[in-house]
């Protein structure tokens, strides 16, 4: 190896062998200054494969700590490379295995596929290779970290079927990479026995990097099976090592490992702090891989961080690229393609820019949207939707498949509308509908017992059922025996929440937080005389005597002037009565 003796080479104690394996040498302190020793070999080295060899090492380097700009640089410098016929075949597939990893955390998928056909055209005729299954197992890593779960599979049926499956490096790849494929199933017990099987084996074999990922994914599934002080545990062991590597990479692996830990174990405020410490740091550092490309937890974890404002950009931008969905499939702050107002005006919302429905063209499919979500919106019969939306037709049929024609055209997406033999469905993979958003919220709020809510909680609650319900059902369309049915319904499930919600405020003296949810409540319902009786008592109780006056005048002019009614019921009267008492009395 021949070396610039003008450069300035670090002052190591111990003077590693530049070319030997990070992943496998005993390296601890040195590993950064190793780096520097490597750079200079790189770019002064005269021989071919001691350049590349340096450059193997050096990219896994960048890769664990998490440095994408260096690591394209890096490639891009031995892509230019001109002497590969200097170079054996085994080091030229080293750096296209180590180019595959790159690519599967921080990169493009056809980028790692290419890599891997590039390595696997030199070693496919050699039967002695010892490197075809870990090269088939570096592209199944890729593919998991890029959702494509059956290519994957094919990957790792692909790297056992070779002689090479048996070495121990293998078997601990194979290992790591079951593992991280049940993770992604969310097969914990699984993925948690055959991640301890990988880190063994590499413990034994010196692969440090390898033990340090495996680590890593204990740690997730113990967080993630609610064990938080065994997943604490294993994370400060981990940075013990990673903090002399200063990797940012690993660190935000790890945070999110607090994070969900902290999460399942309902530590609220630590879980924000711990989750926003991450994914600032995948922000800042366009991290969109690794822990965070596990399905489930991504979608916890984005859940999560949209519901308090933690680096929604980022995090909006990692669902659309992965394609991933809430846990409940109705989550508001969710980046849906398609949203689907009804609750109020009727509105449709595409990318986020308002959908122009001008001119009788468009009435037919847009009727179809609202029946379809009226019956729910899966799997309803053709049958069932033509007689409800065209009775007296004795072409219901064919109007159908013409109306789901120009509804998918006026959406702009084929997808959205799920037409399968006599059965239609909106698909609530790109479709958000506020009704059926609220009709969940609502669920939640009925059928739990709410003395066990905090005030804040139920606050939020409160909140959140306003936020979702700003009018009747398709408030400003021709009113229909299918949607006045499911107007009704809406409304009842409406004010039973809101009483039930406000009397548990009530009830902790919360009368401030009550009475802000009657008043709003009675925006969209000024008829209801349950409503404006607990608006009076809450003013009562927080002596807003003339508010309390007014309240109770004008839900008599309501009932007198909409429905005919000129009394309010005995126990209204009884409640003024005693307001006018106390009122004289001071």
């Amino acid at each position: 190896m021949a070396n610039n003796p003008n450069k300035n080479k670090p002052n190591l104690q111990v003077t590693p062998d530049p070319t030997s394996d990070f992943s496998s040498s005993p390296y601890e302190c040195q590993v950064i200054s190793r780096a520097a020793l490597l750079c200079v070999d790189f770019e002064t080295a005269l021989e071919p494969e001691t350049r590349l060899k340096s450059a193997i090492h050096l990219l896994n380097y960048f890769i664990f700590r998490g440095e994408q700009t260096r690591a394209q640089e890096l490639i891009s410098t031995v892509n230019k490379l001109t002497l590969k016929s200097d170079i054996s075949q085994t080091i030229w597939v080293r750096w296209h295995n180590a180019v595959v990893l790159f690519e599967a955390y921080f990169g493009q998928i056809d980028k790692a596929q290419e890599n891997f056909e590039l390595a696997f055209e030199l070693i496919k005729n050699n039967e002695k290779s010892n490197l075809k299954t870990i090269t088939c197992l570096n592209l199944a890593i890729a593919y998991l970290c890029h959702s494509n779960e059956s290519r994957a599979q094919a990957l790792i049926k692909q790297g056992e079927s070779y002689p090479d499956a048996s070495y121990p490096e293998s078997q601990c790849m194979l290992n790591f990479v079951l593992s991280w494929q049940s993770l992604c199933g969310n097969n914990l017990e699984i993925a948690l026995s055959l991640a301890q099987q990988s880190n063994k084996l590499a413990k034994q074999h010196g692969h440090q990097l390898l033990w340090i990922h495996c680590q890593i994914v204990i740690a997730f599934i113990n967080a993630a099976l609610g064990k938080p002080g065994l997943a604490s545990e294993i994370n400060d062991g981990v940075r013990e090592k990673a903090d002399k590597l200063e990797s940012s990479y690993i660190e935000f692996q790890l945070l999110l490992t607090t994070a969900l830990a902290k999460h399942r174990a309902k530590h609220q405020p630590q879980t924000s702090i711990e989750l926003r410490a991450a994914l600032t740091i995948g922000q800042e550092s366009r991290f969109i891989r690794g822990l965070i490309s596990v399905p489930w937890a991504m979608a916890e974890i984005a859940e999560l961080a949209l519901e308090n404002g933690i680096e929604t950009h980022y995090v909006r931008n990692i669902i659309r690229q992965r394609t991933i969905l809430p846990n409940g499939n109705l989550n508001r702050h969710w980046p849906w393609p398609i949203r689907v107002y009804t609750l109020g005006r009727f509105n449709i919302t595409i990318e986020n820019q308002t959908l122009k429905t001008i001119g009788k063209a468009q009435q037919k499919p847009l009727k179809l949207l609202q029946a379809l979500v009226t019956l729910g919106g899966r799997e309803v019969h053709t049958q069932i939707l033509s007689d409800t939306l065209w009775p007296e037709s004795n072409a219901g049929h064919s109007v159908l498949e013409s109306a789901i024609h120009r509804l998918r055209k006026l959406i702009g997406n084929p997808r959205a509308i799920i037409v399968s033999g006599n059965k239609v469905t909106l698909n609530n993979e790109l479709c958000w509908v506020d009704s059926w958003a609220f009709e969940r919220h609502v669920t939640i709020i009925t059928n739990n017992n709410l003395t066990t809510f905090s005030s804040t909680n139920l606050t939020k609650m409160a909140k959140k059922l306003i936020k979702l319900y700003p009018g009747q059902f398709c408030a400003q369309e021709q009113v229909t025996p299918w949607n006045l049915g499911f107007r009704n319904k809406l409304h009842s499930k409406y004010l039973r929440a809101v009483q039930m919600l406000g009397v548990h405020l009530e009830k902790r003296n919360h009368y401030k937080e009550a009475a802000d949810l009657y008043t709003r409540s009675l925006e969209c319902d000024p008829y209801c005389e349950q409503l404006y009786l607990h608006l009076m008592r809450c003013n009562i109780k927080q002596g807003f005597f003339a508010n309390a006056l007014t309240t109770y005048n004008l839900c008599c002019e309501f009932l007198e002037n909409a429905m005919g009614i000129s009394s309010p019921s005995n126990e209204m009267k009884q409640l003024h009565l005693e307001l006018l008492a106390s009122v004289s009395s001071k």
